[in-house]
């Protein structure tokens, strides 16, 4: 796993998104029960015979990162896991990820596809609340966005994952943009919306950064020299 991520701001949350590979089994073949609860104690040594593996190279997100943006609950979350655990072997593990401090927290790592397969369970049948329900459809269209942005190479990870975390919702969004059309656009609009001057965006980034923007291979632009 890359430990550097992708940070972006869905409604107020910070979502990171980490480049993974997965160990997953092409033609699993159930010979015990994988019910567990919750998934971090789950142990699938014994509850499938390998046939044939293959590693799954994709993004994978945080699982508390995924229910705080859906607005949903753990346990709940956790339970809709075991629920369906047949299908969800093999595409979560435990990691050491970094928190906003720096420090490295036991975390369920979850695959993309496997929350996007989350939020449809959530939206189609399990919510009741239109309000929540709204928000985990919306998150289902921004992650489709999102991961689109970021295999087209438009978002770089992030340096600082301590500077992602705090500075302001708007920013984290720009903090990952590399230079071109699509951070221009996105310092226009947030120029816009503060009521001031795209320059001084460029230097509200630059600040929290403590680098110039990156360019398309993710590092530093170089400053010009006069």
């Amino acid at each position: 796993m890359d430990t550097k991520p992708v940070v972006q701001n869905f409604l107020g949350k910070a979502v990171r998104f980490y480049k993974a590979s997965f160990e997953v089994e092409m033609t699993p073949r159930k010979t015990g029960s994988c019910n567990v609860t919750p998934p971090i104690e789950s142990s699938r040594r014994n509850a499938y015979s390998t046939n044939r593996n293959f590693t799954f190279e994709t993004w994978a997100i945080p699982f508390p990162d995924f229910c705080a943006a859906v607005g949903y609950d753990k346990k709940s979350v956790l339970d809709l896991i075991n629920g369906s655990a047949d299908v969800f072997a093999d595409f979560y593990r435990i990691e050491q990820i970094p928190d906003i401090r720096g420090r490295r927290q036991k975390t369920i790592l979850m695959a993309q596809e496997m929350a996007d397969a989350l939020a449809f369970k959530l939206s189609v049948s399990r919510i009741k609340d239109t309000e929540t329900r709204a928000r985990v459809i919306e998150f289902q269209r921004w992650v489709i966005f999102t991961f689109a942005l970021i295999r087209r190479g438009k978002l770089k990870t992030t340096r600082d994952i301590s500077v992602s975390f705090s500075c302001p919702p708007d920013y984290q969004n720009l903090l990952s943009l590399a230079s071109g059309q699509d951070l221009a656009r996105a310092v226009a609009a947030v120029a816009d919306k503060e009521g001031t001057a795209p320059v001084t965006v460029y230097r509200k980034l630059r600040r929290l950064r403590g680098t110039n923007v990156i360019n398309a291979r993710g590092v530093p632009r170089k400053q010009r020299t006069v």
